[in-house]
Formats: C-alpha cells, sequence, structure tokens
C-alpha cells in the first residue's frame, strides 16, 4: 500500500468514527455524481517540505547496503462537509483533530496530526441553482516517506604488511 492510500484509508476511518453513519469519500472524482443527503469529503490540498533529508543507512549485506532518505513532510488535507448538520460534523472533525485520539490513530502509519484551522462556511451551488451548505476545514498531519536506494560501504579492506596491494 502506497503512503498516500495509508493516510487516506487512516483519515477516513477517523472521520467514519467521529460521524457515525455519514458516508466519507475521496474528493475529485471525475464523472462521479455527488452522494445523496449529507456527507464529507476528503482531498489531499498540498505537500511542503518541513526539513532537510535525514538517511538512515543499512550495512547487512556484505556486498551492498541501503540507505533510507527520509524527507519530513507537511500534508494538507481539506476535508469538505455537505448537509444541514455539516457545522456540528465540521466542529467535531477540528475537536478530535486537535486531540490525543487523532495522534493515537495516525502513530502506526508514521504520522502526526500538526493543526487544523477553524471551520470555514463555503455554501455550494448545485445543479438545480440552490445553495446548499458546505463546511470546509483544513487538516494537516506530518509524514516522514522514506526512499529507500542502494548504497555501497567500504568497511573491508584486506591488509598485509609488506605485500604491495
Amino acid at each position: 500500500m502506497t503512503a498516500t492510500v495509508d493516510l487516506y484509508t487512516t483519515v477516513r476511518s477517523m472521520l467514519m468514527a467521529i460521524v457515525p453513519n455519514v458516508e466519507v469519500v475521496r474528493g475529485l472524482g471525475n464523472d462521479v455524481s455527488m452522494p445523496n443527503g449529507g456527507f464529507i469529503s476528503m482531498t489531499a490540498t498540498g505537500m511542503r517540505r518541513l526539513a532537510t533529508n535525514r538517511h538512515i543507512y543499512t550495512d547487512l549485506d556484505p556486498l551492498v547496503g541501503t540507505v533510507a532518505n527520509e524527507q519530513s513532510t507537511a500534508i494538507e488535507i481539506q476535508v469538505d462537509c455537505y448537509g444541514p448538520a455539516s457545522a456540528d460534523w465540521a466542529n467535531s472533525v477540528v475537536t478530535v483533530w486537535r486531540d490525543q485520539y487523532a495522534t493515537n490513530l495516525l502513530r502506526p502509519i508514521g504520522a502526526a496530526p500538526l493543526y487544523a484551522e477553524n471551520p470555514r462556511m463555503m455554501a455550494l451551488e448545485n445543479s438545480s441553482k440552490n445553495y446548499e451548505e458546505r463546511w470546509i476545514v483544513l487538516l494537516t498531519l506530518q509524514y516522514n516517506p522514506q526512499t529507500v536506494t542502494p548504497m555501497y560501504f567500504f568497511d573491508n579492506l584486506p591488509i598485509s604488511i609488506g605485500q604491495p596491494l
């Protein structure tokens, strides 16, 4: 499973626990109608580097080892809550994101919540030219993905005295 899928799956499970019996979908689906009734949509909106790379060296094989290049990254996820109860849902999401519950939920995938913006009302005009209630929350988490590459180590040098190499 890729890092992005892990993040979406984990955040989705948190949203479904906070707001039970409400459909939670991944945003930006092409040719997909919006669900009927109230629902929650989540969309990753950006990533930014938080630090320079960290290198983790492993030399277990006599021929070649590895180096894991870890990039500390902040990932923003926009959560859109649609429907009559959307303001309450958005407030609940912010409350839990700023709590130990979110920290414990994200820890197994190597992520941690950083902060959440306050909910904002962003009405949506539907295809019938009617306004629908939509509250938006921007959640930011830290994730440290690793890219592992081969690394050759100079750790075995035959030495003899008096003999040319």
